[in-house]
């Protein structure tokens, strides 16, 4: 995904203030916030403080990387059995698409798909 294109917006207290092009850098009172997106969902969303530490911040409820954060929460065991289905699936298929690349091919088993027909006169 084109990092250029995904847009990180800032709220206060429930009000849109205002929105970046990823990676973003929000001054806010005290500090910065910094947010970056990978492949796979946001990366990085620190509160960097003028002269301390950063840390991370938690996020919103209502998104899928709050809801995500909740359900693992509550659910270690069945989150853990969902990451580990996920895996499984996706071995298996990597699997059979490479054994279906080393298979050889059935045109080579001797039967011609060609018709000849001979006439006379």
């Amino acid at each position: 995904m084109d990092n250029s294109k995904i847009r990180a917006h800032l709220f206060l207290d429930g009000r849109h203030v205002t929105g970046l092009k990823m990676p973003a850098v929000f001054p806010v009172d005290g500090g910065v916030i910094e947010v970056a997106m990978s492949d796979y969902g946001i990366r990085r969303c620190h509160y960097r403080p003028l002269g301390g530490q950063p840390r991370q911040l938690t996020p919103d409820p209502a998104s899928a990387e709050g809801r995500r954060a909740r359900f693992g929460a509550r659910h270690p065991g069945l989150s853990r059995a969902i990451g580990i289905g996920s895996v499984l699936l996706l071995v298996i298929g990597v699997g059979l698409n490479l054994s279906l690349t080393f298979l050889p091919s059935r045109s080579g088993s001797g039967r011609s798909n060609r018709r000849y027909i001979c006439r006379s006169g």
